[in-house]
């Protein structure tokens, strides 16, 4: 099973996430934020103590936590994901 080996916060509200398997993600969160439970992540040094489990990456101690699952989910279904390697 891949797992998230490391998440980076980069400007605009986007985050690298690098996988176990070697590949990585850029997430751009930007178009969210003015959805209710993305609208945290606004604070600019909040969204960028993003930290993660391995399964997840998680905000605010565990408040906002968004899914391996879900990740691959926008990959499939959103615009606003870039496929990295």
């Amino acid at each position: 099973m891949t797992m998230i080996s490391k998440v980076i916060p980069y400007e605009g509200y986007r985050v690298l996430i690098e996988l176990t398997n070697g590949h990585s993600i850029i997430i751009d969160f930007e178009t969210k934020l003015d959805t209710l439970r993305f609208c945290m992540l606004e604070n600019k040094d909040l969204f960028r103590r993003v930290y993660t489990d391995g399964f997840s990456l998680l905000w605010n101690k565990g408040k906002l936590r968004v899914s391996m699952s879900e990740i691959i989910e926008m990959l499939q279904f959103t615009q606003t994901l870039f496929k990295v390697g």
